[in-house]
């Protein structure tokens, strides 16, 4: 029996990702995923209750979809302020950083990277997969509880996201996903 679920797509992990956050992973975990997608309707069952956070309102409604039989799973749609497209400068197509896609300016995303906030809870699990990934993780520190984790995902292709080690300790890395715990 495979771990994921066959309806749906694996989500675009390695199979050593998947295994390292997995074991991060039980009945009794509540877990916040930043950028729903194929992970969620498969991480989903492994935890008590995940929240998962997107800005994109057509991917939000699909993923809602995926998930409609689990009655753990919170999904939360944040709108991007702006849209990030019509700031991509023409010269950044041939820049060598182009094929890690265009960095989410902040005035895109002000709601998005701040919305854990607005909230009065705590998470033992922090998957970090979304849009603005280096401001999101500032923004979720009052969300953690001393013994939580965050992982993030794409972390060492992209140095925009070395930012969070002012916040975390990097305690692992397995792929390009690098789990983090909060500075003491």
């Amino acid at each position: 029996m495979n771990w994921y679920d066959e309806r749906f797509p694996k989500p675009e992990m390695t199979e050593n990702e998947v295994e390292f956050l997995k074991c991060h992973l039980n009945e009794e975990t509540t877990m916040l995923e930043y950028g729903s997608g194929h992970s969620t309707p498969n991480f989903a069952p492994l935890v008590k209750h995940l929240t998962t956070v997107d800005h994109h309102p057509e991917w939000y409604e699909k993923v809602k979809e995926m998930c409609s039989d689990r009655t753990n799973v919170e999904h939360v749609l944040v709108p991007m302020n702006k849209d990030r497209l019509s700031l991509i400068p023409e010269n950044w197509r041939k820049s060598s950083e182009a094929r890690f896609g265009f960095p989410t300016p902040w005035e895109c995303v002000v709601d998005y990277a701040t919305w854990p906030m607005t909230q009065d809870r705590k998470w033992d699990v922090v998957f970090i997969d979304g849009r603005a990934r280096q401001w999101v993780g500032q923004f979720i520190l009052n969300n953690l509880h001393p013994s939580s984790t965050v992982f993030v995902h794409d972390y060492p292709e992209r140095k925009r996201y070395f930012t969070l080690e002012r916040f975390y300790d990097k305690i692992d890395v397995v792929d390009t996903l690098v789990k983090f715990k909060a500075k003491v």
